[in-house]
């Protein structure tokens, strides 16, 4: 992880005021996409066989490439939608994504988690999103204000709407890899104790 995005994440409207009249470094946006794609596929290699080896994550990464396409679309509109932005579309972009530090760390910390106990109760997987969605929320305030040149007015609708975007895909994909809303209401309700 990079300067950018530790200075993001700590002071993210300060960071983004300095960052917007930085010039992007050429191939800088692939650059970050390749590292959180290589996160990311990391991570499932150790979620889901407690092991990385070259071809695991080559595999995730192929698998897991959908969430970096969800992403720029979502940060497409995002950002398409603000005239007034202070700078051009890819270093928008480029800055978007340097936001991802909360659940980057998130899921480096689950991920050792799952390497070192092998669970993780469902619900307090839930929980625990809490931490990185809300500081995502922070960063994405400020983004849409020093990044986007948007009102705090302005800042508020395309923050609730990114989120609604995001979440709305995670809540399709859970009920797609369940096996549709039967399997994950059932899946649900034995969770919470509800059938036996």
């Amino acid at each position: 992880m990079t300067t950018e995005e530790w200075r993001i994440a700590i002071a993210p409207g300060q960071a983004y005021r300095a960052l917007v009249n930085e010039p992007m470094a050429p191939g800088c946006l692939l650059a970050r996409l390749g590292l959180i794609s290589l996160l990311m596929a990391t991570i499932a290699s150790v979620i889901v066989t407690g092991r990385i080896t070259v071809s695991l994550l080559l595999s995730a990464a192929l698998s897991w490439s959908f969430v970096l396409v969800l992403q720029i679309v979502i940060g497409t509109v995002v950002i398409r939608s603000a005239p007034a932005r202070r700078v051009g579309f890819a270093r928008a972009l480029d800055l978007w994504f340097a936001s991802h530090l909360p659940y980057s760390l998130w899921l480096l910390l689950l991920s050792t988690w799952f390497y070192l106990v092998a669970m993780f109760p469902p619900f307090t997987l839930v929980l625990t999103v809490v931490v990185p969605a809300a500081w995502t929320v922070a960063i994405s305030s400020a983004y849409c204000r020093e990044v986007l040149g948007a009102s705090a007015h302005g800042a508020r609708w395309r923050v609730a709407l990114q989120q609604l975007l995001a979440w709305s895909c995670v809540a399709a994909y859970l009920v797609f890899a369940s096996g549709g809303f039967t399997s994950l209401a059932v899946y649900l309700s034995r969770q919470l104790g509800l059938r036996s």
